[in-house]
């Protein structure tokens, strides 16, 4: 390989590098709005229910919950 090639190569390797933690950090910053989402949701339901608890609610809660914490173990490498 010459050193144009060389260059070349490294350059495009760098250009994905930069590409891939662009795209990284685009979804983390979605990932992070629909967090803040999810969690004003909830405040709201807590504030509208204080007297009464919705049970069917509670448990889509749950179930979000358990979603969270399976794409937080993929995160980790854990899935």
């Amino acid at each position: 390989m010459s050193r144009t090639e060389s260059q070349a190569d490294h350059s495009t390797q760098a250009g994905r590098a930069r590409t891939a933690a662009t795209a990284l950090a685009e979804n983390a910053e979605m990932i992070d709005r629909l967090l803040v989402s999810i969690r004003d949701r909830i405040e709201n339901e807590i504030t509208t229910h204080r007297e009464t608890v919705d049970w069917s609610h509670a448990g889509s809660l749950g179930h979000v919950a358990e979603k969270l914490a399976e794409i937080e173990a993929f995160l980790r490498g854990d899935a």
